[in-house]
């Protein structure tokens, strides 16, 4: 039989697991802010630039 101190150690595994990934995904999300940033940085100099050449 399993002791109460191994089942919350797994509990607190799958857990930590669960954290973990959920992490990475708020990671990944925030590279991808950024690059929709840069992204709009530029376009938003390119339209100076168009608007400053008419």
């Amino acid at each position: 039989m399993r002791t109460d101190t191994s089942i919350l150690i797994d509990q607190i595994y799958e857990q930590s697991t669960a954290i973990q990934i959920m992490l990475e995904q708020v990671q990944s999300d925030d590279q991808q802010i950024q690059d929709l940033q840069q992204q709009l940085s530029e376009l938003w100099k390119e339209l100076e630039e168009q608007v400053f050449r008419q």
